[in-house]
């Protein structure tokens, strides 16, 4: 869940950066600081004209400008950051899996050679249960005819 969080905000931040790199004009992607902003001559954002007569709307529009890049880059790095930190916990978690289901292999094969092993020494002694009620059964009919032989006598 987290990964996929992370994963849906990394395509977020992507496409905000991308969004303002069209709108400005600019390159912020490849990293470094954030360059020299050259304006257009209407605000993409007011739709008003830039003209140099009018410094302070052109300043409100860098300084906005700015902010919303650097905004959008830490969100872009840190969405990044926490998808690269939740493929490393996937990857281990993988791996984990993966022991596991070899030690679970390892296991079920030992059981089923213990489990052979146990029944055919039960077999085993089943068979020399048997041999010994007959040896019984042989010894108390000839017992029986020994006593039946005495009592006729």
């Amino acid at each position: 869940r987290k990964y996929d969080r992370a994963e849906v905000m990394l395509d977020s931040a992507a496409a905000n950066l991308q969004l303002l790199e069209e709108k400005w004009n600019i390159k912020l992607s490849e990293g470094g600081d954030t360059p020299n902003i050259v304006l257009p001559d209407i605000c993409p954002t007011c739709l008003q004209p830039i003209a140099d007569d009018s410094e302070d709307h052109m300043h409100e529009i860098l300084e906005k400008a700015e902010e919303e890049v650097a905004s959008v880059k830490e969100k872009f790095y840190l969405a990044q950051a926490d998808v690269h930190h939740d493929e490393q916990i996937l990857i281990i978690a993988e791996d984990s899996l993966s022991n596991t289901e070899d030690e679970l292999e390892k296991m079920t094969s030992e059981l089923q050679k213990l489990s052979l092993k146990y029944d055919e020494q039960l077999a085993f002694v089943e068979d020399e249960l048997k041999k010994r009620r007959e040896e019984q059964l042989l010894c108390t009919q000839h017992y029986s005819q020994g006593i039946s032989d005495v009592q006729q006598l």
